[in-house]
């Protein structure tokens, strides 16, 4: 019985924690951009602890959810540079500081 057959192998992957730079460039290159608010990245890192799936799983989680936008740069229809999260005005919407979302 069970979900997995008993002769199946697990295999533990140990994973080395990224600095805080490491995971930033991660962020960057996620979202396509060039630069980060500046909230993103040290909120990220507290709550992931350098690993990056998790920080993937919080990026996702806060794309989804609208709490981090990307805007659109229409003459290229790519990701531009401009990332919102936290205290940064987007459209005139108030945003919840990200460190308080992530608490």
């Amino acid at each position: 019985g069970g979900l997995a057959p008993e002769s199946a192998v697990w295999r533990s992957v140990p994973i080395a924690e990224l600095s805080e730079a490491q995971e930033g460039e991660l962020l960057r290159r996620w979202l396509c951009v060039d630069d980060l608010p500046p909230p993103l990245l040290p909120a990220v890192h507290a709550r992931s602890g350098g690993n990056p799936y998790f920080a993937q799983e919080l990026l996702f989680a806060l794309l989804h959810s609208g709490q981090l936008l990307v805007e659109l740069d229409p003459a290229h229809a790519e990701p531009g540079p401009a990332v919102a999260a936290g205290g940064a005005a987007v459209a005139g919407e108030e945003r919840v500081p990200l460190d308080a979302r992530l608490a």
